[in-house]
């Protein structure tokens, strides 16, 4: 079993204050029109904010998308770079296959891949909540990441570059989950839980800058966290 030891640290931080920067994102002047054909929508997509909690201060708003695809297949697993307050940050992982929950994660380990096994171990053991996990491996595969990044991202990214990586998820636990990408010269670890799409709001964001709820969500939220 390889122990890698991660502190899963909250996703945002809390009250209207998280509120605000939200809405300050989200009301952001558009960029230059996309004139490519419109891709299928899944239930989380690029701009959108995602309100963790019921509402309840912990919300996110998707700058990055990071599309994992085998032979020019449809993706097979989905990252979502998603920017909270203060430089909250948070990893959702959502596999299309999959129409009922996604992963919260924490990117937790930076480095070359000389950090990470030549081959994904078949246990990994990882701290989540305070709580040490130990997680199977689901699946590895070699894959090509397409990045797509919103108009207004800021900062640099937590996730891997895009281009040939090797992938593995793994899960255990309640719902414990966590993905591992390499590349070649960087490695990464991100590590959480699951939620259904039942537990969030998903405040859709459309291209003139609108939002609406999506399925699953409560489209009365607000998303300056008034009520």
């Amino acid at each position: 079993m390889i122990t890698l030891f991660v502190a899963l640290s909250a996703a945002a931080v809390a009250g209207a204050a998280a509120g605000r920067w939200v809405y300050a994102r989200v009301r952001a002047v558009p960029g230059p029109v996309d004139e490519s054909p419109p891709k299928e929508r899944g239930p989380i997509a690029l701009g959108d904010v995602i309100v963790l909690e019921g509402g309840r201060g912990r919300e996110l708003w998707v700058a990055r998308e990071l599309a994992l695809c085998e032979a020019g297949a449809a993706p097979w697993l989905v990252l979502f770079e998603a920017d909270g307050p203060a430089s909250a940050r948070a990893i959702l992982a959502w596999d299309p296959s999959d129409t009922s929950s996604f992963a919260v994660l924490v990117p937790t380990t930076s480095g070359g891949p000389a950090q990470f096994p030549r081959h994904f171990p078949s246990t990994i053991e990882v701290e989540i909540e305070g709580a040490p996990t130990s997680l199977a491996l689901v699946a590895r595969r070699t894959s090509i990441g397409v990045l797509d990044v919103a108009p207004n991202a800021e900062g640099a990214s937590d996730l891997v570059p895009q281009g040939e990586l090797q992938v593995a998820t793994y899960q255990g636990g309640a719902r414990g989950f966590a993905v591992v990408a390499k590349c070649t010269d960087r490695a990464r670890l991100y590590s959480g839980h699951r939620v259904s799409f039942h537990e969030v709001s998903v405040l859709q964001v459309d291209p003139d800058g609108q939002r609406d709820g999506r399925p699953g969500s409560d489209s009365s939220d607000r998303v300056d966290g008034r009520p």
